[in-house]
C-alpha cells in the first residue's frame, strides 16, 4: 500500500539524497538535469511524489522505488562499509561519517558487518574490491564456546584491541589462538576478545560503490 503520507515519503527522499553526498535538493537537481521547483516541492512535502518521478529519483539516488513511495523493502542491498581489510589481514574499522556507500547484488539482514578488502596481497583468496560480510550477532568469546568458529574465517579482535580478518586455530598453549591468515604469517599463541563467523564473500565485480568518500561526494555535489 502507497504511504497516505507526503511528508514521510518527502523525508525518505531528503534521506536518500544526503546520504549520495548532495548538501541541498537543489544541487542534486541541477546534477541530474531536474527542474530545481518541483524536485524541491516533492522534497519538502508540499506535493507528493508521483510514481513516474519516484522512479527517476531512485535510478540516480540507488534505492527502490518501493521505499521511496511507501518505506517498504528499504532495499539493504544499498550498504554502507563498516571497515577496509587492509595488508595481511588487518582491519581498519570506519567512523560511519567516513564510510563509502556499496551496491550488493542480493540484500542482507541487519547485525551484518560489510568490510570491503583494499590490499591485494591476500589474493586470490580475496581480490582488491571484493565484499566480505560477517555476522555481527555472534557474543563475546567469553559467553559462548570457541569450538563454535575454531577453523573457520572470523572477524578477531585481540586482547590489545586489534582487528583482523582470519582463520582462527587452536594454539598448543590453553586459552590461546593462532590467526592463520592468507600469504601472511600465522599469528601464534594470541588472547581473543570476541570473533565473530565470516558468512559470505562477494566477488568486487558484482558490486558497485556508489559513494567512495567524502571528497567525491562534495566534489559531486557542487556540480
Amino acid at each position: 500500500m502507497r504511504d497516505s503520507s507526503p511528508r514521510d515519503g518527502a523525508a525518505r527522499l531528503r534521506q536518500v539524497r544526503q546520504r549520495a553526498g548532495f548538501k541541498s535538493a537543489r544541487s542534486a537537481a541541477i546534477r541530474f538535469g531536474w527542474v530545481a521547483s518541483t524536485y524541491a516541492s516533492h522534497e519538502n512535502g508540499q506535493t507528493p511524489v508521483p510514481q513516474d518521478a519516484a522512479a527517476v529519483y531512485a535510478k540516480a539516488f540507488k534505492t527502490s522505488v518501493a521505499w521511496l513511495l511507501t518505506g517498504e523493502n528499504p532495499g539493504n542491498d544499498i550498504v554502507q562499509v563498516d571497515g577496509a581489510v587492509l595488508k595481511h589481514g588487518s582491519v581498519d574499522l570506519f567512523r560511519i561519517k567516513d564510510s563509502p556507500w556499496v551496491q550488493l547484488p542480493f540484500g542482507i539482514i541487519p547485525g551484518t558487518i560489510v568490510l570491503q578488502v583494499r590490499d591485494g596481497g591476500m589474493a586470490p583468496r580475496y581480490e582488491v574490491g571484493d565484499i566480505v560480510l560477517v555476522d555481527e550477532n555472534n557474543p563475546d568469546v567469553g559467553a559462548f564456546s570457541i569450538s563454535e568458529v575454531v577453523d573457520e574465517e572470523v572477524l578477531v579482535t585481540t586482547e590489545p584491541g586489534d582487528v583482523f580478518l582470519k582463520r582462527l586455530r587452536r594454539a598448543k598453549r590453553q586459552g590461546l589462538y593462532d590467526l592463520e591468515g592468507t600469504n601472511s604469517p600465522t599469528l601464534k599463541n594470541v588472547v581473543v576478545v570476541r570473533a565473530h563467523l565470516v558468512i559470505a564473500t562477494i566477488k568486487a565485480q558484482q558490486v558497485s560503490d556508489l559513494y567512495p568518500g567524502k571528497a567525491r561526494a562534495e566534489k559531486r555535489a557542487r556540480k
